[in-house]
């Protein structure tokens, strides 16, 4: 969450009004930030003071004239309908319940933001306020023109969704979103009727090698049980069988802010590891080689050992969904290859495609490539991390 976030915060939660004593208290229960941080985003978002940047929205006034101690949201004429953009405006996203069914116009509303400049709603899918980006998402895409077919849909407690196709990362939402500014989703079936509020997301991922970008988000506010608006959301999905987007399995995501993500990614990583491990097994089998499975003792660098006759290979097992051209190896596995004076394999499953149903994983297809007499070359190595030791 960015600093101005966590003031906007900070000031609902204060009635929307306070002295800046309290307000620095209020905002360190959201996210640590020093004083001087915080009065600095208040001074650059309030036009009264000298240290006004006017690229950014007019949201603070000081109650008390310039240089006072009382602070507050910035009194807007609600009766001039707002601008176009929407960027100096505030949402109270804690008046909307999970689960509640609204309409734009509703929004517009119970947040008591600007009124629109004429009867038709201007929101499109994407809306940036000052303190939020608020996503509006049809799942059915059938009568969607075929540029507009983006492929959103629940996984669990992830959500998948696609930008629009002239999105890029130096998008300014875009890069809004990743930068920590909250995103909450508004969804629905189809576009005929009501939104249902689904929550807070949290961007864990996204690619943004393909067009449109994809996104991978963990729904903070996901409901184990889920009243009925929501549970047809969860289970729709565009096709009997989904294919989940490489972005959700290539690792566990680590900036995850519920447990309920990190159960999914570790459910993920294991189905990976375990089938590289059987095909890896039928692999050497088939091919007439007894097989021990050594992958649960430590430092020892290899997962099989596979013997015939007096032939011996110490066989280590990678599995990705991506294309495999570099895995991940550990100190010992490097220096077993070097120093075995056994034949080594490194034995790779890649390009794993992902099925999720009800949320159940399973591979379907895979590749693979097997380097044998093993050997790994220095320059073909790179640091992942360092030990530093502090003297």
């Amino acid at each position: 969450m960015r600093v101005i976030d966590a003031i906007i915060q900070s000031l609902h939660n204060l009635g929307g009004q306070s002295d800046l004593e309290d307000i620095y208290i209020e905002v360190n229960k959201v996210r640590a930030t020093p004083n001087p941080s915080i009065r600095a985003r208040l001074y650059e978002h309030a036009s009264e003071c000298d240290a006004y940047k006017k690229i950014n929205p007019d949201l603070f006034e000081s109650t008390d004239g310039k240089g006072g101690g009382t602070w507050r949201f910035r009194t807007k004429n609600k009766s001039i309908p707002g601008p176009s953009t929407w960027l100096d405006e505030i949402i109270d996203i804690n008046k909307f319940e999970i689960g509640a069914l609204y309409k734009k116009k509703d929004i517009r509303l119970i947040s008591g933001l600007s009124k629109s400049n004429g009867p038709r709603e201007p929101w499109t899918g994407i809306v940036r306020l000052a303190n939020a980006v608020l996503l509006f998402v049809n799942l059915d895409k059938t009568d969607a023109d075929e540029s507009l077919k983006f492929k959103d849909f629940f996984d669990g407690s992830d959500f998948f969704w696609e930008s629009r196709n002239s999105d890029s990362i130096e998008t300014t939402y875009i890069k809004e979103m990743l930068d920590g500014i909250p995103v909450y989703l508004f969804c629905r079936i189809s576009k005929k009727g009501d939104f249902v509020y689904v929550g807070e997301l949290n961007a864990v991922n996204y690619d943004d090698t393909v067009s449109p970008m994809q996104f991978q988000f963990e729904v903070i506010d996901f409901q184990e049980n889920p009243n009925e608006n929501l549970q047809l959301l969860y289970k729709w999905k565009p096709n009997d069988v989904v294919r989940v987007p490489k972005i959700s399995t290539s690792k566990p995501q680590k900036n995850r802010k519920s447990s309920q993500g990190f159960i999914k990614d570790s459910k993920k990583k294991v189905l990976i590891e375990l089938h590289a491990m059987k095909v890896a097994y039928e692999h050497y089998s088939d091919n007439g080689y007894e097989i021990e499975d050594c992958s649960g003792l430590r430092n020892l660098g290899y997962d099989y050992r596979c013997k015939k006759g007096n032939e011996l290979i110490e066989v280590e097992v990678k599995g990705t969904t991506t294309h495999g051209n570099s895995v991940i190896l550990t100190r010992n596995e490097v220096d077993n290859a070097k120093t075995t004076q056994n034949r080594a394999d490194l034995f790779i499953v890649h390009s794993m495609d992902i099925l999720v149903n009800d949320g159940d994983y399973e591979v379907i297809s895979h590749k693979v490539n097997i380097i044998e007499n093993w050997t790994p070359i220095d320059s073909s190595l790179e640091a992942l991390t360092y030990s530093y030791k502090v003297d």
